[in-house]
């Protein structure tokens, strides 16, 4: 995400109030912060592959499942529903 970016301050909020309502375990959630080019402020992220901001990631284990790029195809839910599913 960027803090700087109408997309994340739209987005992340949202993701959040999702995660909220179903009790998640923020455990295994992991926020990164960005600069406008995409680089880490403090590590090497360039590894995931981001282009734009927010890019949520979805694991299962050690498996990428899914990502959201900006804004989900449909709703927030929806499009995490898909994900978890295999739909997409």
């Amino acid at each position: 995400m960027g803090t700087w970016c109408h997309d994340s301050k739209r987005e992340v909020p949202r993701l959040y109030k999702i995660l909220d309502e179903l009790y998640y375990d923020y455990e295994n959630f992991e926020i990164i912060g960005l600069t406008k080019n995409k680089k880490g402020y403090f590590q090497d992220y360039a590894t995931f592959g981001i282009t734009n901001t927010p890019t949520f990631i979805f694991y299962r284990g050690d498996i990428e499942i899914g990502r959201i790029i900006e804004k989900p195809v449909g709703t927030l839910e929806s499009h995490i529903q898909n994900i978890l599913k295999g739909k997409l």
